[in-house]
């Protein structure tokens, strides 16, 4: 419930796709895996807070993760039309602790602004 500037409670109505994007974001932005979501403290601490609150699913957030990079990925791809040859690419390779190989790949552009 929420207390409305008149002093009547009011109940707040949540839009589950926003609350499944602003999941997907935390995700990203924090690396946390996808399976982060069946945490069982996280879900008794959004149940507390709200009753109503659908739970997402690890395979949920995880298309929803990957709706946003689609997004992402187009919105660059764009960018990336507007650019003539101005674009610089370089690539370093590297090994973790665990023995896995990356490749991390940097481009320094000059968009149109």
């Amino acid at each position: 419930m929420i207390v409305e500037r008149l002093g009547n409670l009011k109940a707040r109505k949540i839009y589950q796709m926003v609350s499944h994007e602003l999941c997907a974001n935390l995700i990203i932005q924090h690396g946390l895996p996808f399976n982060f979501v069946k945490y069982e403290v996280l879900r008794t601490w959004i149940t507390y807070l709200n009753f109503d609150a659908c739970l997402v699913s690890r395979n949920t957030i995880k298309s929803d993760v990957l709706k946003i990079h689609m997004k992402e990925r187009s919105i660059l791809k764009e960018e990336f039309r507007k650019i003539r040859n101005m674009i610089c690419s370089t690539y370093d390779l590297w090994t973790s602790l665990t023995i896995k190989g990356y490749i991390a790949l940097t481009t320094h552009y000059v968009n149109t602004n």
